[in-house]
């Protein structure tokens, strides 16, 4: 049990945000701490467990720790981030809904990857969904849960949820002011691992639960789902009959009019994943009402919820995925045959949207996702070009070193003469370009 929570704590260390990372030690201490107030096991092992755990992880990872220390102190990002730029990433309580509903779905028209159903500006997480099963959990761990653990872990949830919202409560404002290390996180919607994992926890604590209730108790402890389930085929049929107020309602939240196309096609996505979830719902129900009146075996109805889960989260996950067809990359473009000593040196890549530090691009609408794919490929963007051995100019990386960072700063002000110059001694041999540059010490190829 030991090496196998060593081997998970180093691949969520590797590859997570050491926020997230923090967070999960706290909690294994926090569930340690539970088990020695149950008298199994001491403080001792508790810490030396603790201790012994995060040195192996930090040895197995020091392939990555290190690079990552030479940065640091290279980089100019030395300052903790004012409270305003942190508030930018905060949840937004309508997202919220994506617990249990999927308020979003992939735009392969755009970079921006999702068109949103209740909101405007893209979350820093791409999905809360957990699937259909919370409800039941949720639900069953409330109605048979002890009063001390329900207000601890519903208080714990609550908090951390207020936190994740940043900007939207009042409650990270005052923990930046008088708690500095809350600025280590950086963005406040990291939180939400928090109440994440409990939300969790307490679904598996309630599934426990309703596996073990009495057949009189039945009606009780599915009384939860049986409402929202209720809930959705109400709005299902309002919104069906009435799309109006659907298309107000959305228009509202993503400041796109009413009349807009693209608000009809929301709607009648949105009416999609009703009827999707109302089906999950059911279906569930269904399983757990069969099982407790013993027209299924237990072995059928674990089989089922598992499937159905699996179904469930597969679905509404799968096309998060950037996938594109392996030939863009297997089929080295044409241009690579003129470079043939990427390694021994550097290429500059520049656009007349970022002219020195290429962080966005813009393409015509007409352009089809495959075209976009192709074209940073073909044009060698950074960092495209590492599937061949490119070595560029660009440092494309959160982190910008102090060095870097004074290039920037100097060369937009210099002549097109002395920055071509500059670029020779800092062994570019190669501009790639979208436009014209002016003349110089430079040959087309």
């Amino acid at each position: 049990n030991f090496v196998l929570y060593v081997f998970i704590a180093t691949i969520q260390f590797l590859a997570g945000s050491p926020e997230i990372y923090a967070m999960s030690m706290i909690l294994f201490l926090i569930n340690s701490l539970r088990i020695k107030g149950e008298g199994r096991i001491s403080y001792a092992r508790i810490l030396v467990s603790f201790v012994c755990v995060n040195t192996l992880v930090v040895g197995l990872a020091m392939i990555q720790i290190l690079p990552t220390l030479e940065l640091l102190r290279e980089t100019a990002r030395y300052q903790a981030p004012s409270l305003q730029w942190s508030l930018d990433w905060s949840l937004h309580p309508a997202s919220l809904i994506n617990l249990i509903f999927l308020d979003k779905e992939v735009d392969v028209t755009s970079f921006a990857r999702f068109q949103f159903f209740f909101y405007r500006y893209p979350p820093l997480l791409a999905s809360l969904y957990m699937g259909s099963l919370l409800p039941f959990g949720l639900w069953a761990w409330i109605v048979s849960e002890d009063r001390k653990t329900k207000a601890i872990l519903l208080g714990g949830i609550v908090f951390s949820l207020m936190l994740s919202m940043g900007g939207h409560t009042p409650l990270y404002g005052l923990f930046y002011d008088y708690f500095p290390f809350i600025s280590l996180i950086r963005f406040p919607e990291k939180f939400f691992f928090i109440p994440f994992v409990l939300f969790l926890y307490v679904t598996i604590q309630g599934l426990t639960h309703l596996m073990k209730i009495c057949e009189q108790r039945t009606f009780k402890i599915l009384l939860g789902p049986m409402i929202l389930c209720g809930l959705l085929l109400a709005l299902y049929a309002l919104f069906r009959n009435h799309r109006g107020i659907l298309l107000q309602f959305i228009a509202s939240t993503t400041a796109i009019p009413s009349d807009d196309p693209l608000t009809w096609k929301i709607s009648s996505t949105v009416l999609v994943h009703l009827e999707r979830q109302i089906v999950l719902l059911l279906g569930l129900l269904a399983l757990f009402l069969l099982w407790q009146k013993g027209k299924i075996r237990q072995c059928l109805k674990a089989v089922l919820i598992v499937s159905i889960t699996f179904i469930d989260l597969y679905s509404a996950h799968t096309s998060y995925q950037l996938l594109m067809e392996t030939r863009v990359v297997q089929q080295r473009p044409k241009m690579l045959d003129l470079l043939e000593d990427f390694p021994s040196f550097r290429v500059f890549f520049t656009s007349p949207e970022a002219p020195f530090h290429p962080d966005i691009v813009q393409f015509p609408k007409a352009r089809s996702p495959e075209e976009h794919v192709t074209f940073a490929f073909e044009t060698l963007r950074p960092s495209m070009g590492i599937f061949w051995g490119v070595n560029y100019m660009q440092e494309v990386d959160a982190l910008l070193r102090q060095p870097y960072e004074l290039f920037l700063r100097v060369a937009p002000n210099l002549s097109a003469e002395k920055l071509y110059h500059l670029l020779g001694t800092l062994n570019v041999k190669y501009l790639i370009s979208l436009q014209e540059l002016p003349r110089g010490l430079i040959t087309l190829i």
